[in-house]
């Protein structure tokens, strides 16, 4: 069994295309979504899931389809799966690791708008139940907004609300 480098990185390719590339992605979801574990649709989307299984196959059809004899296709179809698993293991690490950076900036905006939200509903919370009498001093002013503050983020189990007590 002679192997070209570049029949083999070829083959190699098209199973990770299969394997892994988004223009599969619709056809191997339909067919994983048949529910019951041997229909041969449902076989046929984990076989076009997994970089192993297509791997064989992709090498043997590829010797076949050259004409070689059957031990050049079982060793075509083991080879390209061998190389292919790995190589579609690192594309897998590889993409998941530029989505968690490219998650982690959209997840801290999200958390920041998150608390800006509860912030800016405290605010409002506040505002709706303060009714600072016109003429007070600035301690007292505080004191009414020390107890607001204390109304808004809610009492600790356990205890009671300490309001007007001193």
């Amino acid at each position: 069994m002679d192997v070209n480098v570049a029949v083999l990185a070829g083959l190699v390719g098209v199973t990770v295309v299969i394997t892994r590339g988004s223009i599969f992605d619709g056809l191997r979801d339909w067919l994983k979504g048949f529910e019951h574990p041997w229909n041969p649709l449902r076989l046929g989307g984990e076989l076009i899931s997994c970089p192993m299984c297509s791997g064989v196959w992709v090498g043997a059809l590829w010797a076949l389809a050259d004409g070689r004899g059957w031990i050049d296709v079982v060793l075509f179809g083991g080879l390209v799966s061998l190389v292919a698993w790995p190589l579609a293991a690192a594309l897998s690490w590889f993409e998941d690791a530029t989505m968690a950076s490219r998650a982690k900036p959209v997840m801290a905006d999200l958390l920041a708008r998150v608390m800006q939200a509860r912030e800016a509903k405290k605010r409002q919370a506040l505002t709706a139940k303060r009714r600072i009498p016109p003429n007070i001093t600035e301690a007292e002013a505080e004191a009414l907004m020390d107890e607001d503050d204390r109304v808004a983020d809610g009492v600790i189990p356990g205890e009671e609300a300490t309001s007007g007590q001193g």
